[in-house]
């Protein structure tokens, strides 16, 4: 689908130094019979906005996909973008041949050309930017950007280096590097990975990242996406909308208003549901504090906020909060005695500490040892004492030299038993074989 640029004027010439207007780059597509939503800052109030259905976009503007949402626009210049859940892009320009320009921030998206003629796609990616060149009519590429915390350190001070992968998913694509330095031509099924050391090979792949194969939203987060995307309106502030769901008759869906307000900048509902007993299934907690994770790793400035929220909410507890979800490095177990710090945290008298600190051993050693944050004190001490026998043996820092053993999240909110000793942590990075692959 190509969108027609509007008939404008030739522009009067410009005063020197004067700031150009806006570049008209496309529309907002997605039916309304979708439910799907996308937002836009507002460069003024620095508020998200919803777009309304085929609303025009223009450059110098950022739009982000909440989580379990996947809207699509078309760009002038003959390409879709489907932004998957949890994504945010600006809209930079257009340059003098017509190429538009578009950053990745953070997230996944979809790119298709729907134009007869080779079409170009100028790509900001952090620190290696360069131009995607769809060369077939069938051409698509997946472009995924993912972030990961330096286990231990600060990510205000050292934020997490991005690392993209950009799939051939059909056709043959073309990445020219910024400088012109490089050209790399690669087709179906191959991946290309720009890391923090440079541009690597194209590689062939069996199979396609299953965020992209497979419907990654659950069923029950897809029921929650319809309730939110009633509760915004165009004409009222995300937030607000946002905010009337966190006390919304079902779980899903206040879970997702929470985790939605964090991509907002909003992380107050997700910092303070640490300190909830209600909130005392494993999984939500453990889903709390990755998204809370992932969110000091998308820079420093949302790293502030994050660290902002805890100190509002716990006060002088805030900062130690905010520096156990950073994680710890093997050395600074050992050298820093923070195993003992983990453990002794575990009788601390805010649950939010209790609940941090399990989840940090837990991530580390992959064991739970029947520990729960909520029980009272009393059925605490018993768990307490075997983590503090596998303290004195050296086991909790013995396990960080070897990653804890994988575990697939729970697909229902069903209570965990307290017998299962897989992590509550783990994330599954699966996919799928090519043949498993369905358009989107």
């Amino acid at each position: 689908m190509v969108v027609d640029k509007p008939a404008v004027n030739p522009p009067a010439e410009e005063a020197e130094g004067a700031t150009k207007p806006p570049q008209h780059m496309g529309r907002f597509v997605s039916d309304v019979s979708e439910k799907q939503l996308l937002l836009q800052l507002d460069s003024e109030s620095q508020a998200w906005k919803r777009l309304p259905s085929q609303g025009i976009l223009v450059s110098g503007h950022d739009l982000l996909a909440l989580p379990a949402f996947r809207p699509l626009i078309a760009l002038t210049a003959g390409l879709t973008i489907q932004l998957r859940g949890g994504t945010q892009i600006n809209l930079e320009a257009v340059d003098e041949r017509e190429t538009p320009r578009v950053a990745l921030k953070f997230g996944r998206i979809v790119i298709g050309r729907v134009s007869k003629s080779e079409t170009r796609l100028l790509l900001n990616l952090g620190s290696q930017p360069g131009t995607l060149v769809f060369v077939d009519p069938e051409s698509r590429a997946a472009v995924e950007m993912t972030r990961t915390l330096t286990p231990g350190s600060n990510p205000e001070r050292n934020p997490a280096v991005p690392v993209v992968e950009i799939y051939a998913l059909s056709g043959r694509l073309v990445w020219e590097t910024e400088d012109g330095l490089s050209k790399i031509e690669f087709k179906t099924p191959s991946r290309l990975t720009l890391g923090p050391t440079g541009l690597g090979p194209a590689e062939p792949v069996n199979e396609f990242p299953r965020w992209y194969v497979s419907d990654s939203i659950d069923k029950l987060s897809r029921s929650a996406s319809r309730t939110l995307e009633e509760a915004i309106l165009v004409d009222r502030p995300v937030t607000l909308g946002l905010k009337e769901e966190l006390d919304h008759r079902k779980v899903e869906v206040r879970r997702l208003a929470a985790q939605s307000l964090g991509f907002v900048g909003d992380f107050g509902p997700l910092v303070s549901a640490l300190d909830r007993p209600e909130e005392k299934l494993v999984w939500t907690w453990a889903d709390h504090i990755e998204e809370l994770r992932d969110a000091l790793a998308r820079g420093p400035d949302v790293a502030g906020q994050v660290r902002s929220a805890l100190e509002e909410a716990f006060g002088p507890k805030g900062p130690k909060l905010y520096r156990m979800l950073w994680g710890y490095s093997p050395q600074q177990l050992v050298d820093e005695r923070q195993d003992t710090e983990l453990v002794e945290s575990l009788s601390d008298d805010l649950l939010a500490v209790r609940v941090v600190s399990f989840w940090n051993l837990n991530d580390i050693t992959g064991a739970r040892l029947y520990y729960h944050p909520t029980d009272t004190p009393i059925k605490r001490q018993k768990a307490i004492r075997v983590w503090e026998r596998r303290l004195k043996d050296g086991e909790i820092r013995g396990k960080a030299a070897v990653p804890a053993r994988p575990s697939p999240p729970p697909t229902s909110p069903a209570k965990v038993s307290p017998e299962e000793e897989t992590p509550v942590s783990a994330k599954p990075t699966a996919t799928l074989p090519l043949s498993a692959v369905s358009s989107p």
